[in-house]
């Protein structure tokens, strides 16, 4: 569903949607496709690798109808530890991420939840 690459540029991972929900990995010489992670729960696009791991955003709720709460999480890639790092109530995910190079910033969309308004005019014409 989505690609990149490593930092080091050995491998590709890509996230996947249907049976095998989850993440993915390639290595760019060729080889084996491996999974990397489990996440039945995973926003597609929200992928994003730096040195410290493979950061991903999952959701609770019913994103298709605009109501999501959502976490970031990192993935240490030689330790396989997961790490929640950031989760937010109530928001619809851009469901993108990037990092910077030395760890030090997480950039992620977002959106308030849409509000709706009924108003009643009286006396029109």
């Amino acid at each position: 569903y989505y690609a990149l690459a490593s930092w080091d540029g050995r491998f590709v991972y890509y996230s996947r949607t249907g049976s095998s929900r989850g993440i993915w990995r390639v290595p760019v010489a060729g080889g084996e496709e491996t999974e990397v992670l489990a996440v039945p729960n995973l926003l597609g696009s929200g992928l994003a690798v730096s040195r410290r791991g493979l950061y991903y955003m999952t959701w609770r709720g019913s994103p298709l109808h605009g109501v999501a709460d959502y976490s970031i999480h990192v993935l240490d890639l030689e330790s396989g530890e997961v790490t929640e790092v950031f989760q937010e109530d109530g928001f619809i995910p851009w469901d993108f991420l990037a990092v910077s190079p030395a760890d030090e910033w997480l950039l992620y969309g977002r959106q308030p939840l849409p509000v709706s308004e009924l108003m009643l005019v009286e006396n029109f014409h």
